[in-house]
């Protein structure tokens, strides 16, 4: 039942998005996300890789 709901949820946030006030609340954290993430991901991987090659 739960699921269902959650699904429901989930696709009607995206009727949302064509929405013409609500694009700029939707993509703009949605490129931080992606950016933070990304560099997060960068960097540790790069410290995971120089911590494997210090042992």
């Amino acid at each position: 039942m739960q699921l269902a709901q959650g699904m429901e949820y989930f696709f009607s946030g995206f009727s949302l998005i064509t929405r013409k006030g609500l694009k700029r609340f939707v993509f703009i954290p949605l490129v931080i996300n992606i950016l933070l993430f990304g560099s997060s991901l960068f960097f540790l991987y790069y410290w995971l890789v120089q911590g494997f090659d210090y042992l």
